[in-house]
């Protein structure tokens, strides 16, 4: 039962004496029956003293004279309660009378005891310890692990104890402390009547007590307090009481400045930590990624308090932070090298909802902006529209409406709102990148980001061609972009891309051949910086045309490898591994998986979903030990120059390859045109002729040279289609431990590390 309040004066006195006002506190709180309200009131003003006494402004908590003596008083009060009251009035003062130098693992253990005790006080204040020891701390002792991903709260509070910081942990009490006082500034913009865990917090922070209706000031010197009005304040015998409403009003402006500054401090947090990471040159790029992603939420909680108090230099200040954040987004969504796409953690980054929220926030800012969309925004929404999976579809629909005077860009975004089949949204995809101009004269830094924006969406359209073809030859780096994108459930939507009509794939093939003879006519217009990364990424575009799509393409590979200016720009172990055999003028998938591994970006061999067979096939090889596609057709072809003595080495080439190419016949998506269909069923027939010569005993070797010959003339067209067949056949004969040797007695292994994804694209596993 609370004490009844002496009837209030209409001002208070002007002299203060901070002995005198405590000492009337006390007695306040020796008056009251209850014993767990006298502790309060006894706590909250220990707790109020150290917040605001000698013009410290809300936080950190300071020392006080006199604070052992008021907690050990609180604490005796209560002794009087439950056992449970107890324990948590004990982690209280704790807390207070380790504000000179705690630990962290003291403040970790606190806040879990807090929890268990359901205290919101305690853990909110832990919180805010928490994140001051990070920020405090020097960067260089900050743990950067290498796995970012995987570890639960316990896990994550389990290394705070262990004093091992990172930013997982950093970011882990920014989430909770953000939600916390989230909710605190809710219930203040409601019914706030001091009776709720929240609305008590708020009190004992500012130093009030609720004294049957009267709030009474617990600390009247507090800084906030001065910037009441006279009117506000009243005395109340010994104490000093605040008005209701005002008390309201000023808790909530306290409150909105004190998440501002909460919400910049940690944004300056974030920017130090990723300055460091750029400074240090820090291998995980997706640590930078996931750093900008976290800058770019904190600015979009913050924004809107700078707006309520008008902080107009700040806003400025951070709106250009949320642009670089913005920058760092697509410049690691599609870097010119691979290395960064391929991790793991880069995946799953992409897939965080962090990244969700950036692209998500960035295309709600284009929708609602009164200016049409440019190339480049339109550039860089089409790439977060492909890079970022699960975007809403409320997202989708307003976009469309953005762009409802082009209709282009319409039909395309129309095919994410309507949710249509993989092989529409590719088909659309085209006609976009088709009728875009693509940047060549690079004037400065935006044409500059522009062009990105744009070859990361050739590249998907390359991708997703070549999934359209059935069987296709991509790298680890778009498999890896494709990881990200698709799910379980999404990734059979893929098999909608063999519907493709041949007129469709000759029109997209044509496309992109006059694309790559024009971005090698513009090299020199590229910045020096990228000149060898871009450079080497059209000669990777067009290893993989030639080798999924066949000979058509051989020419333009080989002009590409026999230019200077071209060579010259590209790494030297790559160039070495594709140089062409000038004796033979054959480029086949040895070379070019060797040449690819140099790149650790290794060639992969993808045979898509079928309608028929909702299952991926992805093969894998490991060209540093020399076991590559088991030299592919290469044995075969070497095989036929010689064909007088390795007769025995045709004979069981062919007894294993003919029924496996005759079937291809019937299946004509698996070969890109009509023409190269003619001569790919004509080889057949002549390699059945030779079939049906060299298993008989003895054989015509006239014939078997004639027939050799002629197959031969055809090695530069059909080495492509008959490598994806033999990497499909020795998949399907997995089981037998088939070996045949070439001239040179090499052995040549299995296919390694190859797989059946039964279509789950996923990211559970290490080795992905």
């Amino acid at each position: 039962m609370a004490s009844t309040p002496p009837p209030p004066d209409s001002h208070p006195q002007p002299s203060y004496s901070r002995e005198r006002y405590l000492e009337a506190i006390l007695l306040e709180a020796d008056k009251l029956k209850n014993s767990e309200e006298a502790y309060q009131l006894v706590f909250s003003t220990a707790l109020a003293t150290s917040l605001w006494h000698d013009q410290n402004l809300g936080w950190p908590i300071l020392e006080f004279e006199g604070r052992d003596a008021l907690l050990e008083k609180a604490l005796l009060f209560a002794s009087d309660v439950s056992s449970k009251f107890r324990d948590c009035a004990i982690e209280e003062a704790k807390l207070l009378s380790s504000s000179i130098d705690p630990s962290i693992f003291e403040i970790v253990n606190n806040m879990k005891a807090f929890r268990t005790h359901d205290s919101f006080r305690g853990i909110t204040l832990c919180l805010k310890k928490l994140l001051d020891f990070h920020c405090n701390e020097d960067l260089s002792e900050y743990d950067w692990p290498e796995n970012m991903f995987g570890f639960d709260d316990n896990c994550i509070e389990d290394m705070m104890m262990n004093r091992k910081l990172s930013l997982e942990t950093f970011i882990y009490c920014w989430t909770c402390l953000k939600k916390n006082m989230e909710a605190l500034v809710n219930c203040l913009g409601s019914e706030f009547n001091g009776d709720s865990e929240i609305d008590r917090f708020v009190l004992s922070y500012l130093g009030v007590w609720n004294l049957d209706g009267t709030y009474v000031l617990l600390m009247p010197e507090a800084k906030w307090v001065e910037e009441l009005a006279d009117k506000s304040l009243k005395r109340n015998g010994s104490l000093v009481s605040v008005d209701f409403e005002d008390l309201v009003t000023s808790a909530g402006r306290i409150w909105i400045e004190e998440m501002s500054v909460f919400a910049m401090t940690c944004c300056d947090q974030l920017e130090s930590i990723a300055d460091f990471l750029y400074q240090k040159k820090y291998p995980s790029k997706a640590l930078c990624f996931m750093t900008f992603l976290h800058i770019f939420e904190v600015i979009r909680f913050l924004k809107p308090y700078l707006r309520r108090l008008q902080h107009t230099e700040a806003l400025t200040m951070y709106e250009q932070l949320r642009k670089r954040a913005v920058h760092v987004f697509y410049v690691l969504v599609n870097p010119l090298g691979w290395d960064t796409s391929m991790t793991k953690d880069m995946a799953l980054a992409r897939k965080s909802e962090a990244c969700l929220v950036v692209a998500t926030e960035y295309m709600r800012e284009k929708i609602k902006g009164k200016n049409r969309l440019n190339e480049s925004d339109m550039a860089l929404v089409a790439q977060m529209v492909l890079s970022t999976p699960n975007l809403r579809k409320e997202v989708y629909i307003n976009l469309q409406k953005k762009l409802k005077n082009n209709e282009v860009w319409y039909n395309f975004i129309g095919t994410y709102v309507e949710e249509v089949s993989e092989l529409n949204q590719l088909l659309s995809l085209y006609e976009v990148v088709k009728h875009t101009k693509m940047c060549s004269k690079w004037k400065d830094q935006e044409e500059r980001v522009m062009s990105y924006r744009q070859m990361y969406m050739i590249e998907r359209l390359l991708t997703l061609t070549s999934l359209a073809k059935g069987t296709s030859y991509l790298t680890k780096s778009n498999l890896a972009d494709l990881i990200v994108q698709y799910d379980e459930q999404s990734s059979l939507r893929l098999s909608s891309l063999g519907s493709i009509k041949a007129n469709q794939l000759e029109d997209i093939l044509m496309f992109f051949a006059k694309f790559l003879v024009e971005f090698t006519k513009n090299l020199n217009l590229f910045p020096v910086e990228d000149l060898c990364c871009l450079t080497l990424r059209a000669v990777v575009w067009a290893c993989l045309l030639y080798l999924t799509f066949g000979g058509e393409h051989l020419d333009f590979l080989k002009c590409m490898l026999l230019d200077d200016n071209i060579t010259s720009h590209l790494p030297s172990t790559f160039k070495k591994a594709l140089e062409i055999r000038r004796k033979e003028d054959i480029i086949d998938v040895k070379m070019v998986a060797r040449a690819f591994q140099k790149l650790n970006n290794p060639l992969m061999l993808i045979q898509s979903l079928r309608k028929e067979d909702n299952s991926v096939t992805i093969l894998y090889a490991d060209s540093d030990s020399d076991s590559t596609f088991d030299a592919g057709s290469s044995c075969f072809w070497d095989a036929l120059q010689d064909c007088s003595s390795k007769i025995s080495h045709i004979q069981k080439f062919l007894d294993r390859m003919l029924p496996l190419l005759s079937s291809s016949v019937q299946d004509p998506i698996c070969i890109a045109n009509q023409c190269q269909m003619r001569e790919f069923t004509r080889l057949i027939g002549e390699m059945e002729q030779l079939h049906e010569e060299v298993k008989h005993s003895p054989c015509c070797m006239d014939l078997v040279v004639k027939i050799s010959k002629t197959i031969l003339l055809r090695r530069s067209r059909m080495t492509g289609i008959l490598d994806q067949h033999i990497l499909l056949c020795k998949k399907n004969d997995a089981d037998e431990e088939e070996e045949w040797e070439t001239e040179t007695d090499e052995e040549n292994e299995e296919v390694k590390n190859d797989y059946k994804y039964e279509g789950d694209f996923n990211t559970d596993d290490d080795e992905w």
